[in-house]
């Protein structure tokens, strides 16, 4: 008769199935962040969405995401971005449930599930199984997300983060293929469409490949070889949306400065950001004074190098 299997040996065997860890994992997203589910509309959710006309009807729809993300009743705001993804998203939704804001907090809450789940099963190809768990625990219950899920349009950063994750997921699972290039392509278009910062999925991908094949730096031309349908595929398809861009905004970016920080067009601004990237790892780590007010009361000004800002260049750089 065998002996029982004791706590430790039963813990490990449900750890080694990746599927029962990502549903916990999505399961305490949406228990942490269901509170969501109460909020109205707030800050950019007036004009990106309640002020547009154009997202209130299936004919206008399309027009709306071949403009610039911020318009509306008010005119256009020239602040340089275009998120397709985004505005098809909030205009399907809107076409649902019009302007009751319970269905798109739902939303948001329910792709901050599968995100967090999605990374449980990302990290489980590349490190041990209790880190990859750990990893996916602290994500669906890390502060830092609160902005992104729990406010209307934060679902921009929930999507870029799916469709990137997704293309992650799909560009480690198999042998490089045109079928599979043209797949990780289409989820890469997909999250650039929905936020500008999915623009790194490359780095990603190369930073993935590197980290799971312990490449070293001579081997990387190698590896881009090897993987040339998801790269190419990935290039070709960013590189027409670029394009896109320029024929929507007339730039690839907007050079104007944020809202409220009109000194920022005179000054270097990269001290400014060094100091808000100090302030993002703190965050990471110590998310203790976390605020929904990032105007230039909130996040000062640098005129110059600071000792903030140094430590801010040097952590990214790192």
């Amino acid at each position: 008769m065998d002996p029982p299997a004791r706590p430790g040996s039963r813990f490990a065997a449900w750890l080694r199935r990746p599927g029962r860890v990502a549903l916990v994992v999505a399961f305490l997203a949406v228990l942490v962040y269901l509170p969501a589910l109460r909020n109205g509309f707030a800050y950019d959710d007036a004009h990106v969405l309640l002020e547009n006309p154009e997202l209130r009807s299936w004919k206008t729809l399309p027009r709306a995401a071949l403009r610039p993300y911020w318009h509306g009743h008010e005119g256009e705001l020239d602040l340089g971005l275009w998120r397709p993804t985004t505005t098809l998203a909030l205009g399907l939704q809107y076409a649902l449930v019009g302007e009751d804001p319970r269905l798109y907090h739902a939303v948001n809450v329910a792709a901050h599930a599968a995100v967090s789940a999605l990374v449980v099963f990302l990290l489980w190809a590349l490190v041990a199984p209790g880190i990859a768990a750990a990893a996916g625990l602290l994500f669906a219950v890390h502060p830092v997300h609160v902005e992104a899920v729990a406010n209307v349009v934060g679902i921009s950063e929930l999507l870029a983060a799916l469709f990137a994750l997704l293309a992650l997921r799909v560009h480690l699972e198999g042998a490089d293929s045109p079928r599979r290039g043209v797949l990780v392509a289409t989820l890469g278009a997909l999250a650039f469409g929905a936020k500008e910062s999915a623009a790194v999925l490359p780095a990603l991908l190369l930073l993935t490949d590197a980290a799971r094949q312990r490449l070293r730096p001579a081997e990387l031309a190698g590896a881009l070889l090897r993987r040339r349908w998801s790269y190419g595929a990935l290039a070709v398809a960013l590189g027409a949306l670029v394009w896109l861009r320029l024929q929507v905004l007339g730039s690839v970016a907007r050079a104007s400065a944020a809202l409220g920080a009109g000194l920022l067009a005179e000054v270097p601004r990269v001290w400014t950001l060094a100091q808000v990237w100090a302030h993002q790892f703190r965050l990471m780590v110590w998310p203790w004074d976390l605020s929904v007010d990032y105007s230039p009361d909130v996040v000062p000004l640098a005129l110059g190098p600071t000792p903030l800002a140094w430590t801010g260049l040097a952590l990214t750089l790192g």
